[in-house]
């Protein structure tokens, strides 16, 4: 089980003043197929995905939408900053830029 940090910015916490940081689950059943790239696409739909729920507390859904057992934590957090694109990032096997596709869209350059 890993898990995504997400800003809780929204339209509705606009004028809400302090952190409203929350933890999302992420599940990735991988694909040994998978590039990087293909991975990154994935997890990029995922999160896309999961934005209507990001205000869900982590506890709630493992107590109202899973059969894990009470207590259940993540094995990692992925934790999203903005990124100068023109610094490459290693990942994989190689050394990687982001490159803006469009407005709501960033994928890495492979």
């Amino acid at each position: 089980m890993s898990a995504q940090t997400s800003n809780g910015r929204s339209q509705h916490t606009l004028n809400a003043v302090g952190l409203c940081l929350n933890t999302i689950p992420v599940r990735v059943k991988l694909n040994p197929t998978w590039s990087p790239l293909d991975l990154m696409v994935f997890l990029q739909g995922q999160h896309r995905d999961s934005v209507d729920h990001e205000l869900l507390g982590f506890r709630d859904i493992v107590e109202r939408s899973t059969s894990w057992p009470k207590g259940t934590t993540f094995q990692s957090n992925i934790v999203h900053q903005n990124t100068d694109p023109d610094v490459p990032f290693a990942f994989g096997r190689g050394l990687h830029r982001l490159r803006v596709v469009n407005v709501d869209q960033v994928v890495m350059e492979l």
